[in-house]
């Protein structure tokens, strides 16, 4: 969810809220309005042994309990954002995988029910892809749950020729914490998972894995690439001091997925890699049909900032595709883009002057009802 102004728009970077909220107790059909113990995000993890987290958005981004929803929204005006729900324009994105009636349904909770003054619904890559700048290109959304990669078309994202693979940040996280166990260290993919993401910031991707996961387990760390500044004894400083063949290995998975499984690089993976993955979505476009001298691809989301990410993808699609020139491949990736959705939605909103067309104000719904709706965002 997104805040046009006050202290989530003055940030840098986005405030995590995550989409669940602690229950007093009961099931998928407990009355929530009647629950005087509630929590968003953070909070909400460290009650989980005594309360039920429920999700009003599943794994895939589809919202599946409004009146969760709505409940969530009040928690985090609440408790996170110290204001009213009543007094603020709001701009939200969604996934692509909800349904014109969904967004339809947002519009009517939150101008009939709370009386939002304007509002703007969008979907989550159609931003990523306006922070990124990308015209005519292949967009890379790596994800908590997966991976997305769709065609952008004249700005706007091609979803009939979208392709994805259920995989992404949460298992790199889980695949961490199953490589550090073996050490000693047991670290709780959710209980822990600041500390597991905080070390995933030291992992990087290898220009040859093989021959520098080598190097690493003979300890000659400067042809591995990794720079040790001295040893720390005590908390996560130490678990980052100790880890070694990891750091090739979790980021490796966008390439030799297998090795989730524990398998070589020689077996078929439980899903496409990171370079397959965009060369099927490119197969849907025309861009290797032309005789281009440059291919866009755009990568973002919370987990596309790997050290020489970018390098490694531009030598696998060399290698599957020898034809074009190494030089087409113009791929980019800014810390920004990891958060491009949100940066797309605060600049929108900070901008009046290129966010007229896409307010939608309470009277005109009103008036025009949800046509209005297919008319500016739909």
């Amino acid at each position: 969810m997104k805040h046009t102004s006050g202290p989530i728009s003055c940030q840098k970077y986005p405030q995590e809220l995550l989409p669940k909220f602690v229950a007093s107790g009961g099931g998928a059909d407990y009355d929530y309005s009647g629950m005087s113990a509630q929590k968003v995000g953070l909070d909400a993890l460290k009650l989980r042994s005594f309360f039920d987290l429920h999700y009003p958005v599943d794994k895939t981004g589809e919202v599946v309990n409004f009146d969760l929803l709505e409940q969530m929204w009040k928690l985090i005006y609440k408790s996170v954002l110290k204001g009213s729900l009543f007094l603020s324009n709001l701009i939200l994105t969604f996934s692509h995988v909800n349904s014109e009636s969904a967004f339809e349904r947002c519009a009517e909770i939150l101008f009939e029910k709370h009386n939002v003054p304007m509002l703007i619904i969008n979907k989550d890559l159609d931003m990523a892809a306006r922070f990124c700048g990308l015209h005519n290109g292949i967009l890379v959304d790596m994800g908590h749950n997966s991976i997305k990669c769709v065609p952008v078309i004249q700005r706007r994202c091609c979803y009939k020729s979208l392709q994805s693979v259920p995989f992404g940040g949460s298992h790199m996280v889980e695949f961490l914490s199953n490589l550090l166990s073996q050490k000693g260290y047991k670290l709780n993919p959710l209980s822990d998972s600041d500390t597991l993401h905080s070390l995933l910031e030291d992992c990087y991707v290898a220009d040859d894995f093989d021959f520098q996961l080598e190097a690493l387990l003979n300890a000659d760390y400067s042809t591995a690439g990794v720079n040790f500044t001295g040893k720390e004894t005590s908390g996560v400083d130490a678990i980052r001091y100790d880890m070694n063949v990891e750091r090739l290995q979790v980021p490796e998975l966008l390439f030799q997925p297998a090795m989730l499984y524990g398998s070589r690089s020689t077996s078929k993976g439980p899903h496409l890699s990171l370079d397959e993955l965009v060369i099927d979505t490119l197969k849907t476009t025309t861009l290797l049909n032309q005789e281009t001298k440059r291919i866009p691809i755009a990568l973002c989301g919370g987990h596309s900032g790997y050290d020489n990410l970018t390098n490694r993808l531009r030598s696998a699609l060399n290698c599957r595709l020898p034809e074009v020139e190494e030089s087409v491949w113009d791929i980019k990736c800014i810390d920004e883009n990891k958060h491009a959705s949100w940066m797309a939605s605060s600049s929108l909103g900070s901008n009046r002057a290129l966010s007229d067309r896409y307010w939608v104000q309470k009277r005109e719904y009103l008036e025009q009802g949800t046509s209005i709706l297919h008319k500016k965002w739909l």
